[in-house]
């Protein structure tokens, strides 16, 4: 049995509950850039957590093949499974299954369950056909100034791949919306209750220190910021 201990109450769910969900989050797949494990890799900021890096391809439809490397923190899928559940709780001020598998399902979408700390994260999002290159910094998408035509649909040099493994804040020109698992934006971190400066880069942080907690924890507030931003509940965020 799991406990659950937000803010202004408590809930219990059963091991079954959180295998049923974390059954669900399997069934949903993601996962597609843990192609080639090159192992485990340091990472500035980010001492004691078990960072890999990953190598994988994309083809584009007229043939091009593109190569990557991202060097991500993945949560498996018992841990999305818990903390789907504590989100849930968190929106609703219940637990509520349909829901939660709604939240595995949005995150499936956003990020495929993945959480890109360095390195490139290649998608088609325009259905184009050509795998546009997105360069990570601690789970958002970022554009770096070693990288000068931003996010590209060319094949990236040698040079600009491994830029973007070793790239510091100082390297990044411009930090976008959405951060990962489940793609909160700063306007649900401050609707929720946050009261840290997420402007510019100064996102990217924010998202590195509430991931960090969230590993290994029972609920990540970024997933519940990304509700309660929505439903404009509890602040769960808020601090004195």
């Amino acid at each position: 049995m799991l406990v659950f201990a937000l803010e202004g109450f408590k809930m219990s769910l059963s091991a079954g509950q959180i295998a049923s969900l974390e059954t669900a989050v399997i069934k949903l797949g993601g996962y597609d850039l843990e192609e080639d494990d090159l192992g485990l890799i340091a990472v500035p900021d980010w001492d004691g957590y078990p960072t890999r890096m990953f190598e994988y391809a994309k083809t584009d439809d007229d043939g091009t093949v593109k190569r990557c490397n991202a060097v991500m923190l993945n949560p498996a899928p018992s841990q999305v499974a818990r903390w789907v559940a504590s989100s849930s709780i968190a929106a609703l001020g219940r637990y509520d299954e349909e829901f939660a598998r709604k939240l595995a399902t949005d995150a499936a979408g956003a990020s495929g369950f993945q959480f890109l700390i360095r390195g490139v994260h290649l998608e088609d999002m325009s259905g184009s056909g050509k795998h546009t290159a997105y360069p990570f910094f601690d789970g958002v998408t970022v554009k770096l100034e070693s990288v000068p035509k931003g996010w590209t649909t060319n094949v990236l040099t040698a040079a600009e791949q491994q830029s973007t493994i070793e790239a510091t804040i100082e390297n990044v020109t411009q930090a976008g919306k959405f951060a990962r698992i489940q793609s909160t934006t700063r306007e649900q971190y401050w609707n929720a209750g946050g009261g840290e400066d997420v402007a510019g880069a100064a996102w990217l942080p924010v998202v590195r220190q509430l991931y960090q907690s969230a590993w290994g924890a029972d609920d990540n507030l970024l997933m519940i910021a990304n509700r309660e931003g929505e439903e404009g509940r509890m602040g769960i965020l808020r601090t004195a």
